[in-house]
């Protein structure tokens, strides 16, 4: 299911998620992927292609989504990012997924750091200022903001009990230009399940 999932959507990061539910790491592996430390022109199996691995997120997250009333089409969004980055920036952004694992499953002090992105979102500013200062302002409260997908609308990571939490996510957006509409999110732990039908008589 994963692997046509991810044949229909082009990547395997949202049908994951949404098949083992939870927090969700996946990568795909091109066939034609030449490993350099095995021997030269040896290919990866395909049987490999798409895979993904499922983790227990904390059990007290609370996502909160901030969207906007203006609209920015994806397409838009990636026309921004460079074709290329430099080698620090990728190494950093490595480190800091790493870091958001830890946090999003153990340590919740973690998660502002966790989240500071060194690869898409300075390039998306530009064309979505209000959701780039609306981040600023949030991370400024100590809030682990982001950009969520590819904009214009943030994602908030806060944990039920914990300050700052979601009522001030919902205080400093009410606050922010243009109108956002703020909503708090609960985690699907379960992901797709199978139902079965009732019996007929």
């Amino acid at each position: 299911m994963l692997r046509l999932a991810a044949e229909l959507e082009g990547h395997p990061d949202n049908v994951a998620a949404c098949l083992l539910g939870g927090l969700t790491i996946s990568w795909a592996c091109d066939a034609s992927f030449r490993d350099p430390w095995r021997a030269r022109g040896t290919r990866q199996p395909a049987a490999s292609q798409v895979q993904a691995a499922r983790l227990r997120p904390l059990a007290d997250l609370v996502p909160v989504l901030c969207v906007p009333a203006v609209p920015l089409s994806t397409h838009a969004a990636r026309k921004a990012l460079p074709e290329q980055v430099p080698h620090a920036d990728a190494a950093a952004n490595s480190a800091r997924a790493a870091l958001l694992v830890a946090a999003l499953t153990s340590r919740p002090d973690l998660l502002l750091a966790g989240t500071q992105d060194f690869l898409h979102q300075s390039y998306r500013a530009a064309a979505m200022p209000a959701t780039a200062a609306l981040i600023e302002r949030l991370r400024d409260a100590g809030i682990a903001a982001v950009v969520s997908g590819a904009g214009p609308s943030v994602l908030a990571l806060t944990v039920s009990g914990t300050q700052p939490g979601q009522a001030e996510v919902a205080r400093i957006a009410g606050q922010a230009d243009p109108v956002w509409q703020v909503m708090p999110l609960g985690v699907d732990a379960d992901g797709a399940v199978v139902l079965a039908e009732p019996a007929t008589r």
